[in-house]
């Protein structure tokens, strides 16, 4: 009983440190286990807030964008009579560019009966 009362103390030391171990190895695997619990719950709130940082990013770009879209806006309104005077002078000459390119067309052909012409004058003279 001495002898195993004497190893009793000068083990326990080791005993002692294998126990400290043992709780330490089970506390990492417990952490283990909830890391992958919420493991999900910490991408979702990732997400989340990627998404919310998106759609702060957008109204400030909008909001700076705002004044360039409303003088565009503007200047489309401004612009809009000369485009329709445009548009009007564009129908109003449809009709003389269409003569002149039948004009160009028929030239060769009208070309080819004032020789003609010119040809049976002179068979005639």
């Amino acid at each position: 009983e001495v002898e195993k009362e004497i190893s009793d103390k000068e083990s326990a030391p080791e005993k002692k440190e294998a126990e400290v171990f043992e709780k330490e190895s089970a506390l990492e695997v417990e952490k283990d286990i909830s890391d992958k619990k919420s493991d999900p719950e910490k991408k979702e709130a990732d997400v989340s807030e990627k998404e919310s940082a998106l759609e702060v990013e957008k109204e400030i770009s909008d909001k700076e964008s705002a004044p360039e879209k409303k003088e565009t806006a503007v200047s489309e309104k401004e612009s809009a009579p000369e485009k329709k005077e445009a548009e009007v002078n564009e129908k109003e000459l449809a009709p003389e560019i269409e003569k002149e390119i039948l004009d160009r067309e028929s030239a060769p052909e009208k070309k080819e009966a004032e020789v003609f012409e010119k040809e049976s004058a002179l068979e005639v003279e």
